[in-house]
Formats: C-alpha cells, sequence, structure tokens
C-alpha cells in the first residue's frame, strides 16, 4: 500500500488586519559645540553650533566642506545665571 500525502485546505485569513503604529521616538537634547576647522581652501575657521551628539556635529561640518580639528561640548550656555 502507497501512503499519498493528504493536502491541506488552505487557510484564508480574516480581510482585517491590525495596524500596528509605530512607537513615538524621544526627540533627542541638542548640545552646544564650539569647533574648529579647516575648510576645502585651507582656511581655519571657528564655530559654535548646535548638534545631537559629536559624530553629529562631525558630519554636519563635513557635509558644508569643513574638516574639523577640534570640538568641545560647551555647558555655559544652558547655565542658569544669578
Amino acid at each position: 500500500m502507497a501512503i499519498t500525502p493528504t493536502k491541506k485546505a488552505a487557510k484564508t485569513k480574516s480581510a482585517t488586519k491590525k495596524t500596528v503604529k509605530p512607537a513615538k521616538k524621544a526627540t533627542p537634547s541638542m548640545y552646544m559645540f564650539v569647533w574648529e576647522g579647516i575648510n576645502r581652501n585651507g582656511v581655519k575657521m571657528k564655530g559654535e553650533t548646535q548638534a545631537i551628539n559629536a559624530n553629529w556635529l562631525r558630519a554636519t561640518l563635513r557635509r558644508q566642506g569643513i574638516n574639523p580639528r577640534k570640538f568641545i561640548r560647551n555647558l555655559s550656555h544652558f547655565s542658569n545665571p544669578k
């Protein structure tokens, strides 16, 4: 006797699907950075920029054509004077 495999009936999914809402992302805190760098023409530049972190600052400056040499997170902008 040969055993033949049985075919399973195709299961149909219901027409209503649950929509999954993406989780709300917390807004990242921005820090003020003081930076120094060299632009494409070799001219030294200085400035202050707000960024999420040091890597974000570096990428932003590189997009502007500035090669960052030194940058420091500046906390003095956020202190409350008494």
